[in-house]
């Protein structure tokens, strides 16, 4: 009944190399990253899935968190970038999106129950410097939505919204019968395939440290789970999609219920979202 499952995660990164694309670069060189992050456990056959999920959360949050306190130790202008997104919550936010979710992803899986993941982020110093450059104007790059087109919406006003849309403090899918998978990149479609909620919605430190949603085999064990908090909204799917069969759908009317809610929430942006999943 109980079987032992090591995890082997390698993780690789890799930049390419960072070249003196202006003035304000002060970083040359080649630039790599390695890291190798074991997540072992004794796993009861009904769930191993979520465990290999959470040993897969658990390796990329290391390379990440890795990644980022090197990345912050470089220097623009006589400041670390650190000291520069401190200053700059619009920087940090257009760094932390460009450079952090933008990875491709490898895996294997062993017979005898190992998986290997290799993520991989290549850049060169022309893209650092648009991401560090904050003089638009004096650059070839006229504006942010040049740069950055994917990233940049139409700001929504917050409004004042009936009683019903306030009050709660997370999310729960549940996806029982349509068997969707854990993974590292699961969405929340409406019935129209709209993105409801993914990484576009989520802010990337919070997904580095507790991953998109989590997920439990109960909406006993989801309620209970601190990360969608004392009241939670339930939703039932009414579907499944994705490549890796990892989105939930759900109908339009509760998709829109979310939207407008998120308008005045941290909900979506804090990744406090549950998926349950069928056993």
């Amino acid at each position: 009944m109980i079987s032992v499952l090591v995890i082997c995660m390698i993780i690789l990164l890799i930049p390419g190399p960072v070249v003196c694309a202006n003035d304000y670069i002060e970083v040359m060189g080649q630039r790599q990253i390695s890291f190798v992050q074991i997540g072992e456990g004794q796993l009861m056959e009904i769930n191993p899935a979520i465990r290999a999920y959470e040993a897969r959360q658990k390796a990329t949050k290391a390379v990440f968190l890795k990644f980022k306190n090197w990345l912050e130790s470089l220097k623009f202008k006589g400041k670390t970038l650190a000291e520069l997104m401190e200053e700059d919550s619009e920087l940090k936010s257009i760094v932390t999106k460009n450079l952090f979710l933008n990875f491709s992803l490898e895996e294997k899986q062993f017979p005898d129950g190992r998986v290997k993941i290799k993520l991989v982020r290549t850049w060169n110093g022309t893209e650092l410097a648009r991401v560090l450059d904050r003089l638009y104007r004096d650059r070839a790059f006229k504006s942010k939505d040049e740069i950055f087109p994917t990233l940049t919406k139409d700001k929504e006003k917050k409004e004042d919204l009936p009683e019903e849309f306030m009050g709660y403090t997370g999310i729960i899918i549940d996806t029982r019968g349509y068997h969707v998978k854990p993974s590292m990149a699961p969405k929340i479609l409406d019935s129209n395939y709209e993105e409801v909620y993914g990484t576009i919605a989520a802010d990337p430190e919070f997904v580095i440290e507790v991953g998109i949603v989590g997920y439990a085999y109960t909406l006993e064990e989801a309620k209970a789970d601190k990360r969608v908090g004392t009241n939670p909204l339930v939703i039932k799917a009414i579907g499944r999609s994705g490549y890796a069969k990892d989105y939930a759908i759900i109908s339009l009317d509760k998709a829109e219920f979310i939207r407008k809610m998120a308008l005045n929430s941290t909900i979506l942006n804090e990744c406090k979202v549950m998926f349950v999943i069928d056993e």
